[in-house]
């Protein structure tokens, strides 16, 4: 399926381009990233299976796309800014742009995705 392939490649892509960044960043004068943050976007790379179907129903649908849409503007800085646990938190499975924030590219691709199933 495509997204299999097409996460796992970009998945491939941001763990060398952040292997990288961290190894140059000393010698361009800029600080290190939060090391909270770094592992955020790992752990949100390596969670993915492909397909951002939150219900598990094996469908893309609206309902994805609002677990999506609910968490716009969170980061993996500050996952709940409102300190509370009851309404929705950054999580790394809902940062399908791998990037520690939650903002229209996500809910973009979501969209992307309506309508496509999941093995």
């Amino acid at each position: 399926m495509r997204h299999t392939a097409t996460r796992l490649s970009r998945a491939v892509l941001v763990v060398l381009a952040l292997a990288v960044s961290l190894a140059l960043l000393p010698y361009m004068g800029l600080p290190y990233q939060p090391l909270e943050v770094t592992a955020m976007r790992l752990t949100s790379i390596l969670y993915h299976d492909g397909c951002p179907d939150y219900d598990h129903n094996g469908i893309i649908e609206a309902y994805d796309i609002g677990q999506v849409a609910l968490r716009w503007t969170l980061t993996a800085a500050n996952p709940d800014p409102d300190g509370d646990p009851g309404t929705p938190n950054y999580a790394p499975e809902y940062d399908l742009e791998f990037d520690g924030v939650i903002d229209m590219r996500d809910i973009t691709e979501v969209t992307k995705d309506f309508g496509d199933t999941c093995d």
